[in-house]
């Protein structure tokens, strides 16, 4: 199977600039943005609206990246994927659900995912969004968001699926040590990258 890093979590976590530094640092990873908001911009709308629609098509962007992640030698880091992209369609597109059972334990057979849930506060959140949307917007989202998590846990726990929870309060050196020390664990990265970061923290 094959070996994959996922980043979940809530919008302003931070999995993109996570994803984009570790890759940048060790040349045995790839990066893999998240498709959804590449999708959101060609349609619009806002990331609680209801569009089946719009969760139909990240399915099939996200399942013709796979064959790309399947045909590289190096390890992918995969913003969100399909464990994620499930964790939204529940709340929006929630007939959508015996589809992504469906698909999730088809990709289970071919990916062997660990995956790591990059954890905000509500007030890191607010702090991120605060040039973004006004009060009451934040707050809503928040509460969406916060649905979202208690989705992706689920999802962790009924697919079985190897992960981590890393509480990430800033974007910087603190938690990319952290992110960085429980991939060793896993032993995700190789011991030439391990001897270059104990050398450069």
């Amino acid at each position: 199977m094959k070996q994959i890093i996922v980043l979940n979590g809530v919008h302003q976590a931070g999995k993109s600039t996570m994803g984009a530094r570790l890759a940048g640092a060790f040349p045995g990873f790839s990066f893999y943005g998240e498709l959804g908001a590449d999708v959101r911009s060609r349609i619009g709308g806002s990331p609680t609206d209801h569009d089946e629609g719009f969760d139909r098509e990240v399915i099939r962007v996200e399942c013709a990246r796979d064959r790309l992640l399947l045909g590289t030698a190096i390890v992918p880091i995969v913003e969100t994927w399909h464990i994620g992209n499930m964790a939204y369609a529940l709340e929006r597109s929630p007939r959508l659900g015996s589809l992504y059972e469906r698909l999730v334990r088809r990709k289970m057979a071919v990916f062997h995912p660990f995956v790591i849930l990059i954890d905000i506060t509500e007030e890191v959140f607010a702090e991120r969004s605060a040039s973004k949307y006004d009060q009451k917007t934040t707050m809503a989202l928040w509460r969406f968001y916060e649905a979202i998590r208690r989705n992706l846990l689920n999802i962790y726990a009924r697919f079985k699926i190897r992960s981590a929870v890393i509480s990430a309060q800033d974007t910087g050196g603190a938690t990319y040590s952290v992110l960085v020390k429980r991939l060793s664990e896993e032993g995700l990265m190789p011991s030439a990258t391990i001897s270059h970061l104990n050398g450069s923290l």
